[in-house]
């Protein structure tokens, strides 16, 4: 396949081959040298998976650049049909680099790239501006474009992909804002056939079979679905309020309440039998913006939960990062620190977001900033810069580890969370929630080597063991049944570690020390307060060396 190089400052390209299973979009980054974030030059680099095609976990694309919320490698990954139709390119990757002269978009086409002026769809949001491209180009074209929250450099602006398949988290679409890139979109092309579509029809029925037997995976795809949160037993498990209570109040957030405003229950990842993601009131819901609205900010109402999603997609404004900001802002009224909205004002808060959008208010540049220029760093809860998830390092130990450790940042994704190990409230068999010790920092290690390598891949992770069915033997068999190539798990899981490797190498390079591997004083000084995990707290002997084992498995010491 091919690496297709684009410079959107003189519209120069440039194709050449690539080896697909040893590519990674982090050596794009390491070809450059060490340059400011918004540097013309630093690459933004659209990324098709093994194959990119329409098939049970394959429906995805990554956008990998530096991020400017941390300084160092970020890295999204992006459900729905978008992937699939830039590999019916035939494209590995796009790589994009340079400043446009003005307002612009990137047209890509069988055998063409084009650099075409959108002074007009500037200041739209992702909807407008995704209407007008495909009254443009054609019903059948894809678009990936950013909002205001992107053209206004907001630290953790994001790229919308096909009105509500957001690459969210890191700031990504303030790369692209940087280079005046409005949007990227795709047309043309043809699929290419599977190598093996017999093979690829067996092992998709044989996941699509084990879906009833399998408490995560039906949770998946039976409606609500999985962005959709129950109502109840939460306590130690989603942090509230900034991290600073546990109590969580999801009365309203009841099956029958989503069911109400479903709009879409299937066909979010073409080919996919497993229908994750569903839509509400037309816009995508995908797991984390419930978590951090109703459990972070502590508003109570569905309605205004699921506007607040479309919003951010509209707007192309990561939810969690958002939300990070916002809490933090409330906890500072709460405390009589500053004057600011409270937790659960919808009106209020929404008016703040929208002054953050616009780049009006300092919370713009991100909570880490933020809290230094205001002088209230305890009430900042990051880690590296990343806002974190919503999900309590408290009560999820592995996970909070992994926050802190993996070179992304705190990805809620970076490994299975440690209620489903749990002997309480799990399916698999394992340790506390929260528990840290050595065998669970082992099993941290083994999950993100292994899902690094299903990232690396392209393939979803909401199939993903241990705890959904595809399994690494199977995850192999279906690569190389759609590719052709003699994939093992073995080679997964070695793309996964040298993923990993390289892009911790990027994060030292640009600054980004192993003193930075922590979490915020909170989780260590601050028990869980509420519910069966009351009392717990990280401790930071154990947790120091945590850090340090999970390091030396991964091989960085």
């Amino acid at each position: 396949m091919t690496l297709l190089r684009v410079d959107v400052g003189t519209g120069a390209c440039h194709v050449e081959q690539v080896d697909r299973r040893r590519f990674l979009a982090v050596e794009e980054l390491l070809a450059v040298p060490s340059l400011p974030v918004w540097h013309a030059d630093q690459p933004v680099v659209f990324v098709a998976g093994f194959s990119g095609r329409r098939a049970l976990a394959l429906d995805r694309f990554s956008l990998v650049a530096r991020s400017p919320s941390t300084g160092g490698i970020g890295e999204s990954r992006v459900e729905g049909p978008f992937g699939p139709a830039l590999a019916d390119l035939g494209r590995t990757a796009v790589s994009i680099t340079g400043r446009a002269p003005r307002p612009s978009y990137l047209l890509l086409g069988p055998g063409s790239a084009r650099v075409l002026d959108a002074a007009d769809l500037w200041g739209a949001d992702t909807t407008e501006t995704t209407d007008r491209l495909l009254e443009r180009h054609g019903l059948g074209a894809h678009v990936a474009a950013i909002g205001p929250a992107g053209e206004n450099l907001v630290r953790f602006a994001s790229v919308v992909a096909d009105y509500s398949h957001p690459a969210a988290r890191m700031g990504l679409g303030a790369m692209l804002g940087a280079k005046l890139l409005k949007a990227v979109v795709v047309t043309g092309g043809s699929p290419a056939e599977f190598a093996d579509p017999a093979a690829v029809a067996r092992i998709t029925g044989d996941y699509q079979a084990g879906i009833s037997a399998n408490p995560l995976t039906l949770s998946q795809k039976a409606d609500p679905g999985f962005g959709a949160w129950p109502a109840s037993g939460l306590d130690g498990y989603l942090g509230v309020r900034n991290h600073s209570t546990s109590g969580v109040n999801l009365a309203g957030f009841t099956p029958e309440a989503y069911q109400a405003r479903l709009s879409r229950s299937s066909g979010g990842c073409p080919g996919c039998p497993q229908d994750c993601l569903k839509s509400f009131d037309g816009h995508t819901l995908h797991q984390e913006a419930v978590a951090a609205f109703a459990g972070n900010l502590a508003i109570e109402d569905l309605d205004t939960v699921l506007e607040l999603n479309a919003w951010c997609h509209r707007l192309g404004v990561d939810p969690v990062s958002l939300a990070g900001v916002l809490a933090f802002r409330c906890e500072l009224a709460q405390e009589a620190l500053l004057t600011g909205p409270r937790f659960g004002d919808a009106d209020a808060l929404t008016a703040l977001a929208s002054k953050i959008i616009q780049g009006d208010d300092v919370l713009a540049m991100g909570v880490a900033r933020a809290s230094r220029l205001l002088g209230f760093e305890p009430f900042a809860m990051h880690s590296k810069g990343i806002e974190l998830p919503a999900f309590d390092p408290r009560g999820c130990q592995g996970l909070g580890l992994a926050y802190a450790v993996h070179p992304l940042g705190p990805r809620y994704d970076a490994v299975e969370h440690d209620i489903d190990f749990d002997p309480v409230d799990g399916f698999l068999p394992g340790e506390p929630m929260t528990a840290l010790t050595e065998s669970k920092v082992d099993l941290v290690a083994d999950l993100m080597e292994l899902w690094s390598g299903y990232d690396a891949a392209g393939l979803c992770l909401f199939a993903a063991p241990p705890t959904r069915n595809l399994d690494e033997d199977s995850a192999a068999s279906l690569l190389a049944a759609v590719t052709g190539w003699p994939i093992t798990p073995a080679e997964l899981r070695s793309q996964g570690r040298r993923r990993l490797a390289l892009m911790r190498h990027y994060n030292l390079r640009e600054g980004l020390r192993p003193a930075l591997d922590t979490l915020p004083r909170r989780f260590f000084t601050r028990p869980i307060d509420s519910g069966r995990h009351a009392g717990a707290v990280l401790d930071p002997e154990v947790f120091e060396a945590a850090v340090t084992r999970l390091s030396a498995l991964l091989g960085w010491l």
